[in-house]
């Protein structure tokens, strides 16, 4: 049963972005792991693809259509499982957010914050449902993704694995530093946006196009930050895609099915760290939310 009106009992001006999330899931228990359930459904499908199709080529290459017919079957069950999570989500997170937008409005006017303030921490408080209905399904997929395919690989190409692995521990050890520096950004972002109805209400043309300046400059110095880490992780891909390149070269396998999991299941690994940076944004963003909501007036 959906209780989102719970999540902000737990007053508490301490509040952090992890314990906020933890509320929502517990509020939401039942619908959050319906939704999850077929998430996990649609990665376990999602994972399978390379293999299952190298066993398709293998089959077409061998004449087999029969065999090499079971690689359709499994598409479609893949897209039927994502059509029907995509409708269950919609329903069950704009309930939840109808419900949260109604006591953060209720508990910002009991902190004695101006009413322009409630309605851009309202609008702020949208990110937290976001997060579940679009950015945690994200960081499943991609964990799911990335130690699946480095497994996949460790059994098909282990030096491939390896150089994943260390690829990925980099990753991991830049990835906090580079959410601290996105949160100062949506720090400064959030404080002008929480201006912008007294701005708006003035209607002097030059203060309110210094205040859609200001919000333009703060998301391309956000955009670049997200732009040099993708550029990064574009140098680590191509490295580990010569790297693949020249190992099945010098293996000497001409098993076409083989040669296909490995460059699919490697594309999976590269375009799941792709999302890092995205990730990290969010999270970056979700911390400055949770301190504001917190804030006394």
């Amino acid at each position: 049963m959906i209780r989102p009106d719970r999540v902000m009992a737990k007053d508490t001006t301490d509040r952090t972005a992890g314990r906020f999330l933890q509320n929502l899931m517990r509020s939401n228990l039942a619908s959050f792991l319906i939704t999850f359930g077929l998430l996990a459904l649609e990665n376990a499908l999602f994972l399978a693809y390379p293999l299952f199709g190298g066993f398709a080529i293998n089959a077409i290459l061998k004449g087999d259509v029969l065999a090499a017919s079971g690689y359709a079957l499994m598409v479609l069950g893949f897209w039927s499982v994502g059509a029907l999570r995509r409708a269950v989500d919609t329903r069950v997170f704009s309930r939840v957010y109808a419900h949260l937008a109604a006591d953060v409005a209720q508990e910002q006017h009991a902190r004695g914050h101006k009413p322009s303030r409630v309605v851009a921490r309202v609008d702020l408080a949208r990110e937290f449902v976001d997060f579940f209905e679009a950015h945690l399904p994200m960081l499943a997929t991609s964990v799911i993704s990335i130690f699946g395919a480095v497994g996949m690989l460790m059994v098909l190409d282990m030096w491939l694995g390896l150089a994943c692995s260390v690829a990925l521990l980099f990753v991991l050890i830049a990835f906090p530093a580079f959410s601290r520096r996105n949160e100062k950004l949506h720090n400064r972002f959030n404080n002008q946006l929480e201006r912008g109805v007294d701005i708006l209400s003035t209607g002097r043309r030059p203060r309110i196009l210094r205040h859609f300046n200001l919000l333009s400059d703060l998301r391309v110095r956000l955009s670049d930050l997200e732009a040099w880490a993708y550029l990064a992780l574009g140098v680590i891909a191509a490295l580990l895609f010569l790297t693949a390149i020249i190992g099945l070269s010098r293996s000497g396998q001409t098993d076409a099915g083989r040669i296909y999991a490995v460059m699919t299941y490697l594309w999976t690994f590269v375009m799941s760290l792709d999302e890092a940076p995205r990730l990290a944004d969010h999270i970056a963003k979700l911390r400055n939310i949770a301190q504001r909501l917190g804030q006394a007036g």
